[in-house]
C-alpha cells in the first residue's frame, strides 16, 4: 500500500500526515502504510502462530463457601506529581456561571420514567467505579472498587464478598481493583473481570465465568498475565464486551510507578478470549493484540462494542479516539475479524471524522470548594445495533465550559466511509461526566437509548442522572435520579478527588425499554456511595408497529421556502414537528388531512440553517423524516 494522508483535527486545525501503523501480535511487528483503512493480519506471517496463548484454569470456587478475608486492601488512588501535567491544561470554571434559561431542558424526547432506585455498597477506597449486571430473572451484580454484591431487583441484599477473598483463593492476593461485570443473556451466565497487582511482577487481568445462571454459585477463574513483555509494565483499566462466541478485553499498559497523565499509554492488550472454553471451564484460549499506532501515534483507551438486542460476530468492533487532545474531531474504528481457530485474524482500523468535536473537559468545584477530577475525554462505553455504532464520552461542553456529556452515531460501519454524527448534552447550570448509554428502544429502526451520569455542581453536592435520547435522536430533559447528600472528601491531603473512573448500565433483557444504572452521589460524612436505578423509555410509540415509508417530494432542498408533496389512502390526523440541528423542538403542530395529495409548505422565518422534518400519523408512527437545509 502506498503512504496516503491522513486528517486529524485538533484545536481547530487541520493537521495532514502521513500514516503508519505498527500493530505487534505478541511480540510480532508488522509495518504497513496507512490509508484510510488500516489492516493488519495476526496469522498471516509464518510466526503468527504465537500469538495464540492457552490459559489454565486457575481455580473454580463457589462463591456462596468463599471465606471472606479479615483485612482487606484498600484502594486509595491519591494525588501525585503525574496527575498535575494533564490538569494544568485543563481549561478551568473560573466561576459559577449563571443558569442561561434556569431549566434542564434540552428538546422534544419524552423524560426517561424512574422505576426503581436503593442505596447499594459504599468503597473500600476511591474512586467507586461503579458496574453493574442483571440478569433476566432479577439478580443483579454490582461491582464497585473492591466488592462483589447481589442483590435482587428491589435492592434486597443476597450476597457479598470482596474481591481481595476472590483473588486470594486464587493465590493471587496483592491490590485488586477496576471490577466490571457482564451479563451474557443468549447463555443466561455472569461474567467478572477485574486486575490484581500494579507492577510488573504481580500484575494480572483477573476472569471469571458463572457455571449457572446464579451469581452466587461456582464460577471459573483464570489469570491472563499483565505483563507479557520483557518490560516493566503493568496492566489497568479494563473495559470490556462480548461478540457471539468471544470475549473482549482492552486494557492499558503503563510503566512502573506511573498512572497515565503526565505521558500516554505505554501500549493497550487487546484480548480475544473463548467464551465456550470459559464458561466449560477448559484451558482458555486467547489471542491479543497491541501497538495500535495511527500516525505515529498511540492509539489507546479503546473501548470493545457489544450488540445492543442480540449478540454479533464472529467478527467485532471497538472504537477510541484521542482523550487527552483539546479539542479533537477524529474517531477510530477498530474491527476484528476471525478468531483464534480461523487461518487468519485481522484487524483493521477505519479513522472517522466526526462532524461534532470532543475535547478535554475542565476539573470541578463541589459545593463547599472542594475540587473533582473528571479524568480524560474518553469514550465511556457504547454499543453495535443494525449496522450502526453508537457511543457517549466525556467532553467539555463549549457553550458552557463545563463538562457535558458527548453521544455519538457511526453509521455504515462496515462500508469504506462511515459517516460519524455528534452532539454534546450540557446544562449550563451543572457539570456532568462519566457517562453510560444503552439501547432502550422495541427494535429497528426505533433507536431510543438512555444515557446516564454523574452531576455535580456548586449548588449541589455529587448525584445520578439520566437523559433519554428519542427515536429521532433528539434529548429529553435531564432527570436527577439521585441528590447527592455531601461532598466528597476522601484524599484529606489534596483538594482534588477522585470522581469516578467510570459508571455502570445494562439493558433489562426481559423488559422492552428499561435500563439499570450504577452512579454514586456524595455521603455527608465525605465518602461516596452506589445508586442502582431502574429507568425506562416513556415514549408512547414505543413498541407499536412501524409503516412503510410514505413516498414523498420535497423542493426545493436548500431552498428559502421548501414544500413537501405526498398523498393520504385515508383521512388522518398528522403531527408535523420541526426540529433544529441543536435537537431543539421549534414547533409542533397536529391537523386532520382529507385522503389524497397533499402540499404542506415549511417556513421557518427564512433563518438559514439545517433543520429536520417529522411528519406522524395519528398512532404516532413514523410517516415521514428529512433532513431540511435553509438557504437564502
Amino acid at each position: 500500500m502506498r503512504n496516503c494522508p491522513i486528517r486529524e483535527w485538533i484545536c481547530h486545525s487541520w493537521n495532514p500526515f502521513s500514516g503508519i501503523v505498527y500493530i505487534r501480535c505478541m511480540q510480532k511487528c508488522y509495518l504497513l502504510s496507512l490509508c484510510c483503512i488500516i489492516s493488519i493480519s495476526g496469522m498471516a506471517q509464518p510466526q503468527g502462530q504465537s500469538s495464540l496463548y492457552h490459559f489454565p484454569l486457575k481455580g473454580r470456587i463457589l462463591m456462596h463457601a468463599l471465606p471472606e478475608r479479615d483485612v482487606e486492601i484498600q484502594t486509595l488512588e491519591d494525588f501525585n506529581a503525574p496527575f498535575r501535567r494533564i490538569d494544568a491544561i485543563k481549561p478551568r470554571v473560573a466561576a459559577e456561571p449563571v443558569s442561561k434559561t434556569g431549566l434542564e431542558k434540552k428538546a422534544s424526547a419524552p423524560d426517561p420514567s424512574v422505576l426503581a432506585g436503593f442505596v447499594a455498597q459504599g468503597p473500600n477506597g476511591t474512586p467507586l467505579d461503579n458496574n453493574l449486571a442483571i440478569s433476566k430473572a432479577g439478580l443483579l451484580v454490582s461491582a464497585v472498587n473492591t466488592t462483589f454484591r447481589v442483590t435482587d431487583s428491589a435492592g434486597t441484599f443476597l450476597f457479598s464478598r470482596s474481591l481481595a477473598a476472590i483473588a486470594n483463593e486464587l493465590g493471587n492476593l496483592t491490590r485488586t481493583f477496576d471490577p466490571h461485570v457482564y451479563y451474557d443473556f443468549e447463555r443466561d451466565r455472569f461474567i467478572l473481570v477485574f486486575l490484581n497487582g500494579s507492577d510488573h511482577t504481580n500484575t494480572n487481568v483477573i476472569v471469571g465465568f458463572s457455571e449457572t445462571n446464579d451469581p452466587r454459585g461456582a464460577w471459573n477463574f483464570y489469570a491472563i498475565p499483565g505483563n507479557t513483555s520483557s518490560n516493566d509494565w503493568w496492566s489497568d483499566y479494563p473495559f470490556i464486551g462480548i461478540s457471539d462466541n468471544a470475549l473482549y478485553i482492552s486494557v492499558l499498559l503503563w510503566m512502573d510507578g506511573e498512572s497515565g497523565w503526565e505521558t500516554d499509554a505505554i501500549d493497550e492488550n487487546i484480548w480475544q478470549i473463548d467464551l465456550e472454553k470459559g464458561y466449560s471451564g477448559d484451558s482458555l484460549r486467547v489471542k491479543q493484540f497491541h501497538g495500535l499506532n495511527v500516525g505515529g501515534k498511540q492509539l489507546w483507551n479503546t473501548r470493545p462494542l457489544s450488540g445492543a438486542v442480540e449478540k454479533y460476530g464472529p467478527g467485532f468492533y471497538l472504537i477510541g479516539n484521542r482523550p487527552k487532545d483539546i479539542m479533537n474531531d477524529t474517531l477510530f474504528l477498530i474491527h476484528i475479524a476471525g478468531t483464534w481457530d480461523t487461518a487468519s485474524t485481522d484487524l483493521t482500523i477505519k479513522v472517522v471524522k466526526s462532524d461534532k468535536p470532543y475535547g478535554l473537559q475542565p476539573n470541578v468545584t463541589q459545593k463547599g470548594g472542594r475540587r473533582l477530577r473528571t479524568n480524560y475525554c474518553d469514550i465511556q462505553n457504547g454499543y453495535y445495533f443494525n449496522g450502526n455504532i453508537y457511543f457517549c464520552a466525556n467532553s467539555i461542553d463549549v457553550s458552557s465550559g463545563r463538562p457535558g456529556v458527548y453521544v455519538g452515531r457511526i453509521s455504515d460501519v462496515a462500508g469504506n466511509n462511515p459517516v460519524a454524527r455528534g452532539q454534546v448534552f450540557g446544562v449550563d447550570s451543572l457539570d456532568l461526566n462519566y457517562p453510560s448509554i444503552a439501547y432502550s428502544g422495541a427494535g429497528w429502526p426505533d433507536e431510543s437509548a438512555i444515557v446516564m451520569c454523574l452531576h455535580n455542581s456548586q449548588n449541589s453536592y455529587p448525584g445520578t442522572s439520566a437523559f433519554s435520547l428519542g427515536r429521532d435522536w433528539t434529548f429529553s430533559n435531564l432527570v436527577r435520579l439521585k441528590e447527592g447528600e455531601g461532598a466528597m472528601n476522601v484524599l484529606f491531603s489534596d483538594s482534588l478527588e477522585r470522581w469516578g473512573d467510570y459508571t455502570g448500565i445494562q439493558r433489562d433483557y426481559g423488559k422492552t425499554g428499561r435500563v439499570w444504572i450504577a452512579g454514586s452521589f456524595g455521603k455527608a460524612n465525605g465518602t461516596s456511595q452506589t445508586w442502582i436505578a431502574a429507568v425506562g423509555n416513556s415514549d408512547p410509540q414505543l413498541g407499536l408497529e412501524t409503516i412503510p415509508a410514505l413516498p414523498y417530494t420535497l423542493y426545493p432542498n436548500p431552498g428559502k421556502l421548501v414544500y413537501i408533496q405526498f398523498e393520504l389512502a385515508r383521512d388522518t390526523e398528522v403531527e408535523v414537528i420541526l426540529i433544529d440541528a441543536n435537537g431543539r423542538s421549534l414547533f409542533t403542530q397536529k391537523q386532520t388531512l382529507i385522503a389524497g395529495k397533499q402540499k404542506l409548505r415549511l417556513n421557518t422565518g427564512e433563518v438559514p440553517g439545517i433543520y429536520f422534518l417529522l411528519i406522524r400519523d395519528d398512532k404516532g408512527r413514523e410517516m415521514i423524516r428529512e433532513k431540511v437545509v435553509v438557504s437564502h
